[in-house]
């Protein structure tokens, strides 16, 4: 499922509290997946900066590999004032 929300992006912001969730499965794929999902919103939320930050300490390779890439890409979209917009964080704590 998060394989699919990643390739829909911002449209599938909603789901970021459950991948969030999905950062501590046990399967280092479900994690390597959803951070990847994280990466293609572009959020600019703290919770998923924080959560990715942790992220690169993964007992897995992968994981760790795609939390750096993740945190880099939320930081490019940042400084070309790419993202999500205003309202994505309202949508998300409305929850």
């Amino acid at each position: 499922a998060a394989y699919v929300l990643s390739k829909l992006g911002p449209k599938a912001s909603v789901a970021v509290p459950n991948l969030l969730h999905a950062l501590k499965d046990e399967h280092w794929l479900v994690r390597t997946v959803s951070t990847n999902a994280l990466a293609r919103f572009g959020s600019d939320l703290p919770a998923v900066r924080q959560a990715l930050k942790r992220m690169r300490d993964d007992e897995n390779e992968f994981v760790r590999q795609a939390a750096s890439y993740a945190l880099s890409q939320i930081e490019r979209d940042r400084e070309r004032g790419e993202g999500v917009g205003q309202e994505f964080p309202r949508v998300v704590c409305s929850r």
